[in-house]
């Protein structure tokens, strides 16, 4: 499925990321994206599917903790 990559970044930033590359968006599932990591704003490879799924997602970092 492929959405409108504005859509992708505004949804996104309802769990409280930011994606630095809409630009590059392709698919749902297309583990292409940096996004900036809601909890210490480091960027971070994600997909849209990946980030939206459990309602936001964080950096490989911040899940350690």
């Amino acid at each position: 499925m492929r959405y409108d990559a504005d859509y992708v970044a505004k949804r996104i930033s309802e769990y409280g990321g930011v994606l630095l590359n809409k630009e590059d968006y392709i698919g749902w599932d297309t583990k292409n994206l940096i996004v900036k990591c809601p909890m210490c704003g480091k960027p971070f490879i994600t997909s849209y599917n990946s980030f939206t799924h459990n309602g936001g997602q964080f950096c490989q970092s911040c899940t350690k903790d």
